[in-house]
């Protein structure tokens, strides 16, 4: 351990800091700046750094915390932006099918049935939609209504 010559030359500032921020313990610090473990631990004790580590911490850990959150709720808002936009595209998709299966049908739509499987057809293809099961869809939106036909 090397000596100071004046109390004065002690950088207790530089000392607190590399403590609160956790660069060291009493021991490693007394070292690093050449005094003793029971000088730093009485000057920690005096103004209270040990608190002053953990509030510095905490906040650090609610900094953190408070950026994970922004970034999981943007990725979520992306997400669902995305979800959406899929979600109107595949339904004008499917209105459009329903339409054109209808007109195609006009005159050959006779009982409810008829009905019943295309409001099915378009509840399937919703349902693929909304499970994310693309290739589900896919064949479904390929194939249109002509696989509910009986």
């Amino acid at each position: 351990m090397a000596g100071r010559a004046n109390r004065g030359e002690i950088p207790w500032t530089e000392i607190k800091t590399d403590y609160i921020c956790g660069r060291g313990s009493y021991r490693t610090l007394a070292e690093k700046y050449g005094l003793t473990k029971d000088q730093v631990a009485r000057r920690s004790a005096r103004e209270a750094w040990a608190r002053q580590r953990d509030a510095t911490c905490d906040d650090i850990a609610r900094r953190t915390l408070d950026k994970a959150v922004e970034k999981i709720s943007d990725t979520l808002a992306d997400a669902y932006s995305d979800a959406a936009a899929t979600r109107a595209r595949i339904k004008g998709k499917l209105l459009a099918m329903a339409e054109a299966w209808i007109d195609q049908q006009a005159g050959e739509i006779h009982d409810v049935g008829d009905y019943r499987r295309i409001v099915q057809c378009c509840m399937d293809m919703l349902e693929a939609a909304d499970s994310g099961a693309e290739q589900r869809l896919q064949v479904i939106m390929d194939g249109g209504a002509d696989d509910y036909a009986d």
